[in-house]
């Protein structure tokens, strides 16, 4: 697997803190907890790379600041819930409204606030 450089980050418009961040090789590893939003795994605030590998249950993300990237590798063999932090939404979902990826797959969510309401971009 190949993991982005700062530098190459940053070409593709991640701001300098959010690519220092996310261009690095090593990738913490994640357990998934919980089955409500209030009982996942918190991730910190900031950027991040997560990889998941063992148990089933969900990940919630920290409440958005613009530029805030994540990336989450999910090889837990189960599908796991992707909850956004109170208010926040995924693309044009409602707010609040979670997400699942699958077994196998790995999803990108990029911070911003559109229309004073904090929506994280999914890739």
């Amino acid at each position: 697997m190949t993991y982005p450089t700062s530098s190459s980050l940053i070409g593709l418009g991640v701001d300098s803190h959010s690519a220092s961040v996310l261009g690095t090789k090593s990738m913490p590893t994640t357990v998934l907890a919980g089955t409500t939003a209030d009982t996942a795994t918190q991730l910190p605030e900031g950027s991040g790379i997560v990889y998941l590998n063992t148990s089933s249950g969900g990940i919630r993300l920290p409440k958005i600041s613009k530029g805030a990237v994540w990336v989450i590798h999910n090889a837990s063999g189960n599908s796991a819930t992707i909850y956004p932090a109170s208010g926040d939404r995924f693309n044009t979902s409602a707010a609040d409204a979670t997400r699942t990826i699958a077994n196998g797959s790995k999803t990108s969510y990029f911070g911003a606030v559109v229309g004073g309401v904090g929506t994280w971009a999914v890739l």
